[in-house]
């Protein structure tokens, strides 16, 4: 009977637990700034319990709701002390080819970051996104005020 109910338990946890949002990246650049803020990005969803970081290509999601997270850099003065960025967070249910009827952007940023803010802003960023995905929510009614 013990079993019976840690089973039941588990069960009901796994239940109520939220699947995570897909994120994929694309990066246009090639400086160094820009490169190392796409990784710690990249680095803050991998540690983050709402996101799972989508690598493989897939040719179709088959419908399946997604985040695209679309960065383009280059570097302000040849330097390498900081990066002109633009970051672009849509989402959708896509396919890989990113065709959707429902396409919403949720971010559109263009900033200047140092070689030393780079994990500053990709944590940042992420933090925009949920904000972003949350008042989405609101608006929809899919989710209260106190729950985020």
């Amino acid at each position: 009977m013990k079993y019976l109910f840690a089973v039941l338990l588990l069960t009901g946890c796994a239940i109520g637990q939220s699947p995570k949002k897909v994120i994929w990246v694309d990066y246009q650049g090639s400086d160094a700034v820009g490169t190392k803020l796409v990784f710690e990005f990249k680095e803050e969803v991998r540690k983050s319990s709402g996101y799972q970081l989508e690598m493989e290509k897939k040719v179709d999601l088959g419908g399946d709701y997604s985040i695209w997270m679309d960065f383009l850099s280059v570097d302000t003065a040849d330097s390498g002390l900081s990066s002109a960025v633009s970051v672009v967070a849509t989402t959708g249910a896509r396919n890989f080819q990113r065709t959707c009827e429902h396409n919403v952007r949720m971010i559109h940023e263009v900033l200047v970051v140092g070689k030393d803010r780079t994990q500053e802003k990709a944590h940042q960023l992420l933090a925009d996104l949920d904000k972003a995905l949350h008042d989405a929510a609101l608006c929809n009614g899919t989710e209260t005020a106190s729950a985020k």
